[in-house]
């Protein structure tokens, strides 16, 4: 088990310092354990945490138009798709 402080959080997730306490404060953000005056971070949760907003992003919408704008006689379709 790793405990990650301030510094590491803020590079990890690409937030500041105020934003990542504001999120927490939120709910949005997991609370860090407070310990001998410092606060740290499972590393395991903010994994988790980092993990669940790639699961939640949208999908980009120029991927998803290309690929329901191309003809079935293109190239890359009509490999995959039966004749």
């Amino acid at each position: 088990m790793k405990l990650l402080r301030i510094p590491e959080v803020c590079e990890r997730v690409r937030r500041s310092k105020s934003t990542i306490y504001s999120e927490i404060k939120k709910g949005r953000f997991p609370a860090p354990l407070k310990q001998g005056g410092g606060n740290y971070w499972l590393e395991a949760e903010i994994d988790a945490y980092l993990e669940q907003l790639m699961a939640s992003r949208p999908v980009n919408p120029l991927e998803k138009a290309e690929a329901t704008c191309l003809p079935k006689s293109h190239s890359l379709l009509a490999k995959s798709l039966p004749s």
